[in-house]
């Protein structure tokens, strides 16, 4: 091929065959798929060495928080010493694996990790403090169930002191021959007031246990809604009780010589019924008292619990994230997968237009060694190495070999009487004749 500059590299091109150009063309597409397969590569091993590991951190801080929020939950039902080392061991490793995710962050700058393991930390951090004021909250509950049951005892006491006192009274009036019914009824209405203070004590007693066990603010609500109504009890009693017809209705129906006797024994009688009413009312103001501290220590639970629930959802958000993104490396391994076969099937293809490259430049090769073999039998021997000789100086100017005939116009009679010659001779004689007045001489 006249003019072509490679031909000293890819002997192919002197020959005009396709296949040379299809050899550089498949050379330069292997580089260009080893280019991007050097990408590829590179931006898996990228994703590999920040997704994969924020992924696995999430999942980690997932579980731990999961298992601090159920042993404080269990801590705080049931106050197992051992459910409380757990929970500290959990947070400890919550603590840990978002330092572990917070590093990862800072090392291969992933922003969305920053930040949410930022406020993990945090809320992490106030769910650790709340903790400490669970254990405390929990020793006071204990405390108060302890002075809650004291106070339904005394409460219990008071109510059955006064009953009894009640009862006696109406044994007495009933023993009198003048005693008028109305005085037994109002006797019976305070006994049935006192009866129902009871069954509201026994509802608040009941319920500020339900409340506690289940730890539960709005039952709490609910049942101290009950005090209100044991107060409007207390105040009704404590008027009935300190009537002072009661005491004149005594007098007046009492026999002359029994008078002061009867007069002092009523006294007694309703000063034991006041009694029994300030111990009443001071009973219910002491459960009061108790389950108004409940009260609080369960909404420090609520407190612990909505700070868990924060850090739950910060989790979910870190692990929703991160399973995103191990789906996106999923994809892209997939599409490496497919684009590396691609790649090998090019190599392959390339590898063999290689080969038929070099099968190509060895059969110029024959196909020269040929040529100068004609040489040297129509221009003899010293033609043939000046044939040889040119390429060495002048690569570019090399004639081809049909101008070398055109310029041996007088072959010598010796090389006719080759018998092996003797065709190809006389063909080469003609076109040489024939080349001459076209093509001159070269130097």
């Amino acid at each position: 091929m006249p003019g072509c500059k490679i031909a000293r590299y890819f002997p192919a091109c002197a020959l005009k065959t396709p296949q040379a150009y299809n050899v550089v063309i498949a050379v330069i597409i292997g580089a260009i798929a080893v280019f991007s397969m050097n990408r590829v590569r590179h931006t898996s091993e990228m994703m590999d060495r920040q997704y994969v590991p924020a992924a696995r951190v999430a999942n980690d801080v997932e579980r731990s928080a999961l298992s601090t929020r159920l042993s404080a939950l269990y801590y705080s039902f049931i106050s197992d010493e051992g459910r409380l080392a757990r929970y500290r061991e959990n947070i400890a490793k919550v603590q840990e694996n978002l330092k572990v995710a917070t590093d990862l962050a800072n090392e291969q700058n992933i922003s969305w990790l920053r930040d949410n393991a930022r406020k993990a930390t945090e809320a992490a951090t106030e769910y650790d403090k709340q903790s400490i004021n669970l254990v405390a909250a929990i020793a006071t509950m204990r405390r108060e169930e302890d002075t809650s049951l004291v106070n339904s005892k005394n409460f219990m006491d008071a109510c059955r002191t006064y009953i009894k006192a009640k009862e006696t009274r109406i044994e007495e009036l009933a023993k009198l021959s003048d005693t008028k019914v109305a005085d037994i009824l109002a006797l019976n209405k305070q006994i049935e007031i006192v009866n129902a203070i009871i069954d509201e004590g026994n509802a608040i007693i009941i319920g500020t246990w339900y409340a506690i066990a289940n730890r539960s603010p709005e039952h709490f609500l609910q049942t101290q809604k009950r005090f209100a109504v044991v107060d409007s009890h207390l105040k009704a009693l404590s008027e009935l009780t300190q009537d002072p017809k009661d005491l004149e209705l005594i007098r007046q129906n009492a026999d002359a010589g029994k008078a002061d006797s009867m007069m002092g024994e009523s006294k007694k009688v309703v000063g034991d019924g006041a009694k029994a009413v300030d111990q009443v009312a001071k009973a219910i103001a002491e459960i009061k008292q108790s389950a108004g501290q409940t009260a609080k220590i369960i909404k420090t639970f609520v407190g612990i619990e909505e700070s868990s629930a924060k850090v739950a959802t910060l989790v979910s958000e870190i692990a929703a994230a991160s399973k995103e993104q191990a789906q996106g490396i999923e994809q892209v391994n997939t599409g490496v997968a497919e684009m590396d076969k691609v790649v090998q099937q090019n190599a392959a293809n390339a590898e063999e237009s290689a080969s038929a490259s070099e099968e190509l430049s060895s059969q110029a090769e024959e196909l020269k060694a040929m040529v100068e073999q004609l040489l040297v039998m129509v221009g003899g021997s010293a033609r043939g190495q000046q044939f040889g000789a040119h390429p060495a100086v002048r690569p570019a100017a090399r004639p081809s070999a049909k101008h070398h005939l055109a310029a041996t116009p007088s072959a010598r009679p010796s090389a006719r009487k080759s018998p092996t010659a003797k065709a190809p001779a006389r063909q080469i004689a003609a076109r040489s004749a024939r080349a001459e007045e076209v093509i001159p001489l070269d130097d």
